[in-house]
């Protein structure tokens, strides 16, 4: 009988923290039964996040993580928490498949009623029902509604994001990330609210797995005193995603045969972090060029070709196909898997250092300025370029083996 103890917990904020790997042997002695049967028996897992599958990056991956997680045997259920002002918009945008695109088993949707923050009985009784041994939330509103619903149940809190760098963009305190990344490096201190919802996930959470550079800096700034239940690795969702990809790669068109020159995608182009104006700048520059834009766009005066909020997977990966370059102009973006998504069907990236999944881009279209942004444009028009999605990979064996193991 062999325990192998690695460390894999934050250790600047907590030395001593570790994480247990368990190796049962072949038979249990009988001195240790119910050792043995914690170890061999398979964990229970309830993946749960805000929203549904095609409406923002959090609930696809989440989606897609569950997918593969279940194609491999493993026991986890999924549930969507849905805002009941939001049901119409998603019924009239996704039909009868929201939620569930790819019609799996063991998929949940709860409708929340107003006010969302709070606890709901549906969902208490919902886990309860399930059992699970761990619950795992992608997102912090999943995360503390999940919590709330069952206090007393383990969870791990897969971020999606930063409210933090969210509530600062719309108070004007930063005009981006690389403001606030700044800031801090001189000297600035950015306070939480009293009663944050994301405070609370992060205090009420067992386990928090951070997924690009970007949040990590955020939460070391903002949540110090929490960092001891932080997996020291970041986890990217590349893997799921490229994974999510690979049915419809076979729609990616050859580089020269491309009818779409650039594409900007996002499920809201009215959310500040998006960066709107300078969609509206790059549009405008990219005269001549074909334009598109997929997601809701109120500006009616853009010479762009709109698609709108498009439901289904394929369209988007088509769309993707028939486009030589994906421009990310956010101005916060944690880790957008639409970068991944552009990689796998072959066409050109360009983003900022704003974009959690920067390094993915090939160094000529890495844009160090929203004046930039125009350059490599041009640059991505001429042919494909390599990508580094290389060391985006083997996030997901890690993911799973660190919650089973945490279990």
């Amino acid at each position: 009988w062999i325990l192998v103890v690695k460390p894999h917990l934050h250790t600047s904020a907590c030395p001593h923290a570790t994480r247990s790997h368990v190796h049962a042997p072949t038979s249990c002695p009988p001195f240790l039964p119910r050792i043995c049967t914690a170890a061999m028996a398979s964990p229970r897992f309830l993946l749960g996040c805000y929203e549904v599958p095609g409406w923002g990056g959090a609930a696809t991956v989440a989606y897609a993580l569950f997918r593969r997680m279940q194609g491999e045997g493993k026991a986890v259920q999924y549930v969507n928490l849905v805002n009941a002002a939001d049901t119409a918009l998603l019924a009239e945008a996704f039909g009868p498949r929201a939620g569930n695109p790819a019609g799996l088993d063991d998929v949940h949707t709860l409708v929340l009623p107003e006010p969302l923050w709070r606890v709901h009985d549906e969902l208490s009784a919902l886990i309860a029902a399930m059992k699970p041994d761990l619950m795992v939330a992608r997102g912090f509103i999943a995360a503390w509604l999940m919590k709330r619903a069952a206090p007393r149940l383990p969870l791990a809190f897969l971020t999606s994001g930063s409210a933090q760098i969210k509530r600062l963009l719309r108070e004007g305190a930063i005009d981006d990330f690389v403001d606030f990344a700044l800031q801090v490096s001189r000297g600035a201190e950015f306070s939480v609210p009293p009663r944050d919802h994301e405070a609370g996930a992060v205090e009420d959470s067992e386990l928090i797995v951070l997924h690009s550079p970007l949040v990590r800096f955020a939460f070391e700034h903002c949540f110090p005193s929490h960092l001891g239940k932080v997996y020291d690795r970041l986890i990217s969702v590349a893997d799921d995603v490229y994974r999510d990809a690979a049915p419809f790669t076979a729609l990616a068109r050859p580089f020269a045969a491309r009818d779409i020159d650039v594409i900007f995608i996002a499920s809201n182009w009215s959310r500040p972090e998006k960066n709107l104006p300078l969609l509206r700048r790059l549009a405008t520059a990219c005269g001549g060029r074909r334009v598109h834009v997929v997601g809701a766009l109120d500006a009616v005066d853009l010479p762009v070709q709109r698609h709108g909020i498009v439901a289904r997977r394929e369209d988007v990966y088509a769309l993707l196909g028939r486009a030589k370059v994906l421009v990310c102009p956010s101005r916060w973006d944690p880790a957008p898997g639409v970068l991944f998504e552009a990689s796998a069907m072959g066409a050109n990236v360009v983003a900022s250092r704003n974009s959690g999944n920067w390094q993915l881009c090939n160094d000529a279209l890495l844009a160090d300025s929203p004046e930039a942004f125009a350059t490599c444009i041009e640059r991505a028009l001429i042919a494909p370029l390599p990508d580094n999605r290389a060391q985006f990979l083997g996030g997901y064996a890690d993911l799973v083996e660190t919650l089973e193991a945490f279990v």
